[in-house]
């Protein structure tokens, strides 16, 4: 190889690698005022979707009179009709009493967690006390125990909750509370009895049949969303501070409307916390610990608490060392109350959060979605490895500049006899 031949290729080589640099430098800033990518899903929806389900109850309440109670009695049927073309769910009601329950015609649902269907999401029906949390209300589950309900001739193990519901916003509790009494295997809600504290009355649900579908739900949707709202996907985080804590969060579903559902369940020292439910946006997450795109100021959510709406300043991009690696993030600050935020490059979704003293830091420990930042060639390699194209070049050269005169001496040695 000529020394000609090692300088054009080692030129090339540098040419080559600032080329690549200077495309990694444009396509980082371009990335920075972007949207976090999203991502294909398709998701299938709960069993209660699907057309032709058939909820029928007995109905008995009371509500006072001036004169003593005015009690009712009668059925009620809510039938699912499937999903209507702006993705609610479509039901009929039939019922033979007025007030309190629902009005006979067509209504529209949320066909994941419904309002009106007597039915719990499956994740929901878990032997313990929960809490579900949107921005506008809260809903508190307290655990009561197992019993036995009466159904189709026979009797069946039930989960028993009271239910309570607040307001976001100081509004203070309601006066109406509910007592569900939930089958374990598809969240059916076996008795619902509501009572409302104010105005002393009452009603009282319980199924008399259900019509079930024959198969698995083949329903399903397509949707577009960050990867921190793909359901399954989780991200668990450890404390630094005072408290021995972890706080793992695991997406459930999301709907084509932006709402994404998640669970979360925190462990202070040993101890279980939770699990909370959230009703919140992937477009805009409230709760969620992720920003939707990146920019010069970021408004972060209050799944850190108190810091709701806090506005970050962007401070430049920076590699972070957490327990469950090394990744590339663009670090956010707020200075005048001593929070920092750093947002995972590829998802939007915190690796790192330094909260205002004396509460600590909260590191990333393992995510099914998050990846460690692979190794990057560091700037001086190309460098390096054009001296190491010299140094093999050169030695090529003074090797068959050697060989080269060994052949002309051997040429002009006499030839022995």
């Amino acid at each position: 190889m000529s020394l000609r031949i090692v300088l054009v290729l080692a030129a090339l080589f540098i040419l080559a690698s600032a080329v690549g640099y200077a495309h990694a430098s444009s396509a980082t800033s371009q990335t920075l005022w972007q949207p976090v990518p999203y991502t294909h899903v398709v998701e299938k929806l709960p069993w209660f979707d699907q057309s032709g389900v058939n909820f029928t109850y007995y109905v008995n309440g009371s509500y006072p009179l001036l004169t003593g109670y005015e009690r009712y009695s009668g059925v009620a049927s809510v039938r699912t009709m499937g999903l209507a073309p702006n993705n609610t769910l479509q039901l009929n009601v039939f019922t033979n009493v007025n007030q309190p329950v629902l009005p006979n015609g067509s209504l529209y649902d949320d066909p994941i967690f419904p309002a009106y269907l007597p039915v719990l999401p499956q994740q929901f029906v878990v032997p313990r006390s929960f809490s579900v949390l949107a921005p506008g209300y809260g809903l508190f589950f307290k655990y009561l125990g197992n019993t036995s309900v009466d159904f189709n001739g026979g009797s069946g193990l039930a989960y028993s909750y009271s239910v309570s519901a607040s307001a976001v916003g100081g509004q203070g509790e309601s006066p109406v509370s509910k007592l569900f009494e939930v089958s374990p295997s598809n969240g059916a809600i076996l008795v619902y009895k509501v009572t409302n504290s104010y105005s002393n009355s009452s009603v009282t649900l319980t199924l008399k049949s259900l019509k079930e579908p024959n198969g698995a739900s083949d329903v399903s949707w397509n949707l577009s969303l960050p990867a921190y709202a793909k359901p399954g996907n989780y991200v668990s985080y450890v404390t630094t501070g005072s408290l021995n804590e972890t706080l793992n969060f695991r997406s459930l579903f999301a709907e084509p409307d932006g709402a994404f559902f998640f669970e979360k369940n925190n462990t202070v020292d040993g101890v279980p916390q939770g699990p909370v439910f959230f009703v919140d946006s992937y477009a805009n997450p409230v709760f969620y610990p992720a920003a939707t795109k990146f920019g010069s100021t970021i408004s972060f959510g209050v799944a850190i608490g108190a810091l709701e709406t806090t506005p970050l300043t962007y401070r430049g991009e920076t590699a972070v060392n957490t327990p469950a690696g090394k990744f590339s993030a663009y670090a956010y600050a707020n200075t005048s109350i001593g929070f920092e935020a750093y947002l995972s490059t590829s998802t939007g979704v915190a690796v790192l959060l330094e909260l205002p003293a004396p509460a600590g830091f909260i590191e990333l420990s393992s995510s099914n979605f998050l990846l460690p930042a692979v190794s990057q060639t560091p700037p001086y390699l190309p460098f390096a490895l054009l001296g190491l194209v010299v140094v093999v070049g050169s030695s090529l050269f003074v090797f068959n500049r050697k060989k080269n005169r060994r052949a002309k001496t051997r040429r002009k040695a006499p030839a022995r006899r």
